[in-house]
């Protein structure tokens, strides 16, 4: 992934967490985040390799997703 996606995620990401109500805290390893298009909402966690999430880009492409630049980071 080229660095201006990776930034691009990052701000759609940070945009997401400033809005009120997109996170949910489950525990200390565990949040729930609002999807962007407001369909749903993606677990984000944390395992041995660091944060993962459930959504596509996360989960097929392998990829550091939007959902993952929340507060925990």
């Amino acid at each position: 992934m080229d660095t201006q996606a990776l930034a691009m995620r990052q701000v759609k990401g940070q945009q997401i967490a400033h809005l009120e109500g997109a996170v949910r805290r489950f525990s200390d390893e565990v949040y729930y985040v609002k999807s962007q298009s407001g369909h749903g909402e993606y677990e984000v966690y944390h395992n041995p390799t660091g944060w993962a999430c459930e959504c596509p880009d996360s989960r097929f492409r392998n990829v550091k997703c939007k959902h993952q630049w929340g507060p925990w980071n």
